[in-house]
């Protein structure tokens, strides 16, 4: 298909064209106090989306309707910056972040396009300004001991509903984020995903009272839940609409340097390096990538190794990363696929041929590391696009 045939393809929903798509509600709270700005909200989506590590974004459009002071209503419901959006699925919240930016293009389309990001967009917002010290701490601490900075400087800086998942990673270490740097909060938990390869993110969900919070989530050496216990499978044919099986090894690299400067001032700079011994003993040529240790302060060649080793696993080799794109109305839903649970999943295509013994030709488990979703409208099918965690092409089948 070219690719104006396959995004017809996929806005006419395919076969799924007759599945009964989910149920989104659309409503805003204010990012400071919690209160209910706006309900069922008449939101035309585009697209949204959520990723470990780093922000997820939303886009589409409030529709502007006739009525004078409903129309006024909603449009205060989305002020910028005090407008937090929630995308609930079948009752159930998917999705919430920060609605910062109207971006019209015209006024004649009777709608006002919006963009709005995860709250981890917020934490970019915040500075380090003073001095954070942690002595001998398991990193879940640091994490949330920096993100409880984030959310309680003055003025104005508190969250509604941010709550803390309980628990230790089970590390240990020293660091230090300087408070002259100006490094913002975002930037210091990538630090601590570098240093030590923890992962988070911010999940929102409904208490048993009904209200509305979000959970700062943290795993190691992972998020989510191991597969058969998660309860996801997509296959191809089956509830998959459609699939890309992705290589890539041009951004990778099997050997990474690591600088930081000593922090006694002395102007010495601090080497490290680490190596995947595997995929160097598998015949593939030396790829490698320098990276520099900033924000956390590091006193020793040996920690620089650490740091180098902590960043290697992230470009190391080729890696196949599926994309699945779950057809219209299919379950799973997202309101049960959860960020870094690992899904098993099963392709028959051209691309992967039928076994001898009519088995499908690809079979295998992966992580979901990001979703992107699709909600129905009057120009798209439902659809949802479910990003595998890369895999090492060495060894995988093909």
């Amino acid at each position: 298909m070219t690719p104006a045939e396959l995004q017809a393809f996929y806005a006419s929903g395919g076969p799924f064209a007759k599945a009964n798509p989910s149920q989104y509600r659309y409503l805003t709270t204010n990012i400071l106090t919690g209160k209910l700005m706006g309900d069922w909200l008449p939101v035309a989506p585009q697209s949204f989306s959520r990723v470990i590590n780093a922000a997820g974004t939303f886009s589409g459009a409030l529709d502007l309707i006739p009525d004078r002071d409903q129309n006024a209503a909603n449009l205060a419901a989305i002020t910028p910056r005090k407008a937090v959006l929630w995308v609930l699925q079948n009752g159930t919240p998917v999705w919430n972040g920060i609605l910062p930016d109207w971006v019209p293009n015209s006024v004649l389309g009777q709608q006002l396009p919006v963009q709005a990001s995860t709250l981890e967009f917020v934490l970019s917002k915040r500075i380090i300004d003073t001095d954070l010290v942690f002595t001998a701490m398991d990193p879940f601490d640091m994490a949330r001991a920096i993100t409880r900075f984030a959310f309680s400087k003055s003025p104005n800086g508190q969250v509604a509903g941010i709550t803390y998942s309980a628990g230790q990673s089970g590390l240990t270490g020293t660091v230090t984020f300087d408070g002259s740097q100006n490094q913002d909060a975002l930037a210091a938990l990538g630090t601590l995903v570098t240093t030590f390869g923890i992962e988070f993110a911010f999940r929102p969900y409904m208490d048993a009272n009904g209200s509305l919070l979000t959970s700062f989530d943290l795993g190691y050496p992972a998020l989510g839940q191991p597969y058969p216990a998660s309860g996801l499978q997509y296959n191809f044919p089956g509830n998959l609409l459609d699939y890309r099986f992705t290589a890539t090894g041009s951004t990778g690299a099997n050997r990474v340097i690591a600088t930081a400067q000593d922090p006694a001032g002395t102007g010495t700079a601090l080497t490290g390096s680490a190596v995947d011994s595997t995929d160097i003993g598998n015949g593939y040529p030396l790829f490698e990538e320098a990276v520099s240790a900033t924000g956390v302060n590091l006193t020793s060649d040996a920690q620089c190794d650490a740091y180098a080793s902590g960043h290697l696993p992230s470009v190391t080799a080729t890696q196949v990363a599926p994309l699945l794109i779950l057809g219209n109305g299919q379950y799973p839903f997202l309101n049960v696929t959860q960020l870094g649970s690992y899904a098993a999943a099963a392709f028959t295509s051209a691309q992967h041929p039928a076994q001898a013994d009519g088995s499908p030709g690809w079979t295998g488990t992966g992580r979901i590391v990001s979703w992107t979703a699709y909600p129905p409208s009057d120009q798209q099918a439902e659809r949802a696009e479910i990003q595998l965690g890369a895999v090492p092409f060495e060894g995988s089948t093909l």
